[in-house]
């Protein structure tokens, strides 16, 4: 079939090709590789960051599987700018020479892994309260190749609870439609802990569904042999605010930012890197959930420090 016009465009005008703009300045052109679209990489922050560079940089949102696709593109593509998670990112530096003099890592948005079951499941109580002999008969972890998969790949194998586990790799909505079919026990996602998220969102609308207080119930006994730069962190909610009255959260967090390569137009990368240290990814005045979390970042990861041992003990 033909391409569409305003794809060749797009294409004609990526990386550091400029035109003028309304305003008589010239616009720059820029490819942002994202995430999933439901993700709120690309539906929250792939937006937040196009909106930030307009008008003297547009961007056009390229939708992915995630980080190492990202990379993969930001190497191929100097002039473009790509979302990553800092562990997955810090991993690929250790083993790609090329990766490690070229790209940068910019940003702290906290991302963090979140386990959705039915709200009736076992899987809701505290690790202490769990039957021995229990296990998670099955488990879908995203899209092959995505960040939720690559993340949590090690956990699940070393998890006690996991062992002998059917995995999926389906992800988004359909992960969750088949956990609230009851076709799939738990559904595994590394995100933005806000109602702002559309799979958060999805979530939250569902009764049958909720997320699961302390991961440990699940990946008990899980051990990373690699450094993803995960924090034990604490998520403690207040009545009205994301996951419901007084909910509390045990988990792990890290980082989303944005990569760019060295070899990309400086100008534009000056302005994507001054964007995203800004503050732009983060708090707008109409989003209390993301600025709530934003705001308490610095403190959520110092309280990490006063748990880590036990969640240690129990990942």
């Amino acid at each position: 079939s033909a391409t569409p016009a305003w794809l060749l465009a797009a294409s004609l005008l990526a990386g550091s090709a400029a035109a003028l703009g309304s305003d008589g300045h010239e616009t720059a052109w820029v490819r942002v590789h994202t995430g999933p679209e439901r993700a709120s990489v690309h539906a929250l922050f792939g937006a937040r960051l196009a909106e930030a560079l307009a008008p003297r940089v547009q961007a056009q949102l390229v939708p992915s599987t995630g980080t190492g696709a990202n990379l993969d593109a930001l190497l191929a593509h100097p002039n473009d700018v790509a979302f990553v998670q800092f562990g997955l990112f810090r991993e690929r530096l250790a083993s790609d020479a090329e990766a490690a003099a070229k790209l940068e890592f910019y940003g702290d948005v906290p991302v963090c892994v979140l386990l959705v079951a039915r709200a009736a499941s076992p899987w809701m109580l505290p690790p202490a309260e769990l039957p021995d002999e229990l296990r998670v008969e099955s488990i879908d972890l995203g899209a092959s190749g995505g960040d939720t998969a690559a993340s949590l790949a090690e956990l699940v194998a070393s998890a006690t609870r996991l062992k002998g586990v059917r995995t999926e790799h389906r992800g988004g909505a359909r992960a969750i439609a088949r956990v609230h079919r009851r076709d799939t026990q738990v559904a595994a996602l590394v995100e933005f802990p806000s109602a702002r998220a559309p799979i958060i969102e999805a979530v939250l609308a569902n009764d049958a569904l909720d997320f699961v207080g302390t991961i440990a119930s699940v990946l008990a006994g899980a051990r990373y042999e690699t450094d993803l730069i995960f924090v034990p962190t604490e998520l403690r909610v207040d009545a009205g605010g994301w996951f419901g009255a007084e909910r509390t959260i045990r988990t792990m967090c890290t980082s989303l930012g944005v990569a760019v390569n060295v070899d990309g137009d400086p100008a534009v990368i000056d302005r994507i890197v001054h964007a995203v240290l800004a503050g732009a990814l983060l708090a707008p005045r109409n989003d209390w959930a993301s600025g709530s979390i934003a705001k308490a970042w610095e403190e959520i990861r110092a309280k990490a420090i006063e748990w880590r041992t036990e969640i240690a003990d129990r990942l």
